[in-house]
């Protein structure tokens, strides 16, 4: 099973990555904020005690949480676009299927920074990429990231 729920964070946010840990990446800003939707994932244990498989679940297994953020970006740093779209789909470049994404220094770590709030999160990989516009004035970047649990502390997110 799987329970999910949205959030935006509203207004105009400041978006900046980091790769493998290192280094500080300028994305841009969002358009109407950025769209979040975190998403956990369990699964139910029956037992004969309470019914077996038509009964009512003797415990849940909790298989962990992850959260999609997807973005719509303008004034952004192509150069910096760039260097994250280098680990598109967490297989860094070149494409090499198999390559681990945090083991690898793969991740991008992901800020979103406004007037009321920051989150930042640690383990993230680009899923999907979309450039409207490009080379006019009102230039949108689309991109789609996975966000997964930190392994040192378990966090999704943290407020910093």
């Amino acid at each position: 099973m799987a329970a999910s729920f949205s959030h935006t964070v509203a207004g105009a946010t400041l978006v900046t990555a980091t790769i493998g840990g290192s280094g500080s990446y300028t994305l841009g800003y969002t358009i109407d904020g950025a769209r979040i939707t975190f998403i956990e994932r369990d699964k139910d244990i029956m037992s004969d005690l309470f019914g077996g498989s038509n009964g009512t679940p003797s415990d849940v297994l909790m298989l962990g949480a992850w959260a999609i953020i997807d973005l719509e970006l303008v004034d952004y740093t192509l150069a910096d676009i760039k260097s994250v779209l280098g680990h598109k789909n967490a297989w860094g470049t070149p494409a090499v299927p198999g390559t681990l994404l945090i083991g690898g220094s793969k991740e991008v770590g992901l800020t979103l920074t406004n007037a009321n709030l920051t989150l930042a999160f640690a383990h993230s990989h680009l899923l999907d990429s979309d450039d409207f516009n490009i080379g006019t004035d009102n230039t949108v970047f689309n991109m789609k990231f996975r966000a997964i649990r930190n392994v040192s502390n378990g966090a999704l997110f943290t407020n910093p």
